[in-house]
């Protein structure tokens, strides 16, 4: 039983260094304009025929990289703002690097140079994994930076699958479009969680909020039917499709439980079936 314990302990330790000591994604710097960006984390993705290797100063957030199921360039412009930037490295079929852009808070850019073309250096590169490094130096421009990462087209959502029209979480969210709809003061406040409350109902008390109201409601999609999603704790991510002024439409919309009850933002949608 001693005996036993011991190599339980032992195992866990071993477990733990291995975790403590796991190599991260990326490491170096970069530098856009002058100002220079330690890298903490970096993702790598299919773009086209070539890979997109994406390092960033501070760490992507997994789970809303997952919202949509894809990793693609509107994940990295998502990410980036409020001192945070994002240098990009893509790689072609063949192998070779093919040009690199950037994205921060002052905006963006890109390009090739022989020069850096000079500096990359590729040392693993297969289905599903690239390593390598970048290094070159320039007045306004310059990197210094080793990857070795997973190239993952898709990440899964955390949590669990919702049931066929998204049960209770998918009726919630029937009900949150329809009070954007009514144009209803009282089921636009209710719709809205409770530490914002005030505040939209200050907004509403206001001269020209008719104009905001009518403007919540043209909104509103119509015809809506959820299609997918997933739940975790009082997280949920739903897919929905519906029409607006007769057209079709698709969507996600974030979901937060509050004292029991789901609240809605952040919708993003695309027109079209």
């Amino acid at each position: 039983m001693q005996r036993h314990a011991r190599t339980a302990l032992a195992l866990s330790v071993a477990l733990a260094t291995a975790t403590a000591t796991a190599a991260p994604p990326a490491t170096g710097t970069f530098t856009i304009d002058g100002e220079t960006f330690t890298i903490a984390d970096a993702i790598a993705y299919p773009d086209g025929d070539d890979t997109a290797v994406v390092v960033s100063n501070r760490a992507f957030d997994r789970k809303a990289l997952a919202k949509d199921g894809k990793l693609d360039d509107f994940d990295v412009l998502r990410h980036v703002g409020d001192g945070v930037a994002a240098f990009t490295v893509s790689i072609d079929a063949e192998g070779a690097f093919s040009g690199y852009s950037i994205s921060s808070s002052q905006g963006g850019g890109g390009g090739y140079s022989s020069d850096m073309a000079d500096g990359f250096t590729l040392s693993r590169r297969e289905t599903g994994h690239v390593a390598g490094a970048l290094r070159f130096d320039g007045a306004e421009r310059s990197a210094d930076l080793r990857f070795d990462l997973p190239v993952q087209a898709t990440l899964a959502r955390a949590g669990t699958p919702l049931p066929a029209g998204g049960g209770g979480i998918g009726k919630a969210l029937l009900e949150h479009f329809a009070a954007m709809a009514s144009g209803d003061k009282a089921q636009l406040l209710a719709m809205t969680p409770p530490d914002r409350r005030a505040q939209q109902q200050a907004m509403m008390d206001e001269p020209d909020a008719a104009g905001m109201i009518a403007f919540l409601a043209a909104m509103a999609p119509r015809e809506v039917t959820v299609v997918g999603g997933s739940v975790d704790g009082d997280s949920a991510v739903l897919e929905f499709t519906g029409t607006r002024d007769g057209s079709p439409l698709k969507g996600t919309v974030d979901g937060t439980r509050i004292d029991g009850r789901w609240y809605f933002n952040n919708v993003s949608e695309t027109s079209g079936d």
